[in-house]
């Protein structure tokens, strides 16, 4: 595989990624230059949040141990920008006594304070993640009326991260994956009465309509 990297002088030079990690073969067919840019464009301006999410936690598994610890300091460096901010956004994502509260799913309001609250939530938050994965189960019964786009996405990037955090138990990841999966059927037959599709198939139909919610007050 090979990436063009943008120097200095801002000349674009290709990296032989085969050549560095010492696996250059001569093959049948080689595959196309991945131009970084390009890559950075598809990410930031094609993919919806919840194909943005699902992305980097694949990649992440994907990575060594000591590329881990890399990755999670330079993460720790950037959230810690925003910690005055979400600090106390992040004491009640972690409050179950808060979290009790958001038992109107139909309610906008309580949809973006779950997107939140989720995003916030600890690792190890177990209780706290067994009160939002009774809410979300309760999702499931409100799929009934025709939802606008945005809502869609809201609920495909919930759903999404529900499925993947480390705070929720294997038993409920596989059914927050499942409900998933229902929701993108239930798209489909709403909206576009063909088999299901995929996320990215969505957002070349419907475009970039949500990018991460508004904090609600």
């Amino acid at each position: 595989m090979k990436m063009k990297l943008r120097a200095a002088g801002g000349e674009n030079h290709r990296c032989d990624l085969n050549s560095v990690n010492g696996t250059d073969r001569e093959s049948g067919s080689r595959a196309a230059p991945l131009d970084k840019e390009t890559v950075f464009e598809w990410f930031g301006l094609q993919l919806n949040p919840a194909g943005r999410v699902e992305l980097l936690c694949g990649l992440l598994h994907m990575c060594q141990p000591l590329e881990l610890r890399y990755l999670g300091a330079c993460l720790e460096d950037l959230a810690r920008r925003d910690f005055t901010v979400l600090r106390d956004f992040e004491i009640r994502a972690n409050c179950p006594a808060d979290l009790e509260g958001l038992v109107d799913v139909s309610d906008p309001v309580v949809l973006s304070k779950l997107l939140v609250y989720l995003s916030l939530l600890g690792s190890k938050s177990r209780e706290c993640a067994a009160i939002l994965f009774r809410t979300l189960s309760r999702m499931d019964a409100g799929m009934c009326a025709e939802p606008l786009p945005e809502t869609v996405d809201q609920l495909l990037l919930l759903f999404t991260m529900g499925s993947l955090h480390p705070a929720f138990s294997f038993h409920q990841r596989e059914e927050l994956r499942a409900q998933l999966d229902r929701l993108q059927r239930w798209v489909c037959d709403i909206y576009l009465k063909i088999p299901c599709i995929t996320l990215n198939k969505w957002q070349k139909i419907h475009g970039n309509l949500m990018f991460w919610t508004r904090i609600p007050k």
